[in-house]
């Protein structure tokens, strides 16, 4: 083939390009291709593998940390507070050498199965959403569920 009708095809083909995808994508194919050429596909390829490799491990050491923990711990203390709202009330409970606030509710009552001594269980759950990362947690005590307010 001769180089000018070689020269031609290419032209035509980038500016077939141009045409076809913006010009930032272009950009991105053409300094694909330099690195490619500059540096060897060898090497291209063992960076691009090891690359995903730290990826995959890094995203695996992320999702460990957003597993469910559960802590049994024993109350230390619980007080009732009232709040605000409508005259409704708060339970804290102590545990853990950590105040936990208990969802408000119209009831002062401090239930049975939170009282000092008593062993609970504390979940914390991690979500990603869209919003970012949401941090659910729950003080079980003998299987009654208490909502705590973050």
């Amino acid at each position: 083939m001769d180089k000018k009708v070689f020269y031609t095809l290419v032209a035509i083909a980038i500016c077939v390009l141009l045409l076809l995808f913006s010009w930032r994508f272009f950009l991105g194919v053409v300094v694909a291709l330099a690195v490619v050429y500059f540096f060897g596909e060898n090497k291209v390829k063992s960076f691009l593998t090891d690359l995903f490799s730290q990826t995959k491990t890094t995203v695996e050491q992320v999702y460990d940390g957003f597993k469910t923990e559960e802590k049994k711990v024993v109350v230390e203390s619980v007080s009732v507070t009232s709040t605000r709202q409508h005259g409704w009330y708060q339970l804290v409970i102590v545990a853990d050498n950590k105040k936990w606030f208990i969802k408000p509710s119209s009831n002062s009552v401090i239930p049975e199965v939170l009282t000092a001594g008593a062993e609970i269980t504390i979940k914390t759950e991690r979500n990603l959403t869209s919003n970012g990362l949401k941090t659910q947690t729950v003080i079980i005590a003998e299987g009654e569920i208490f909502e705590v307010v973050d």
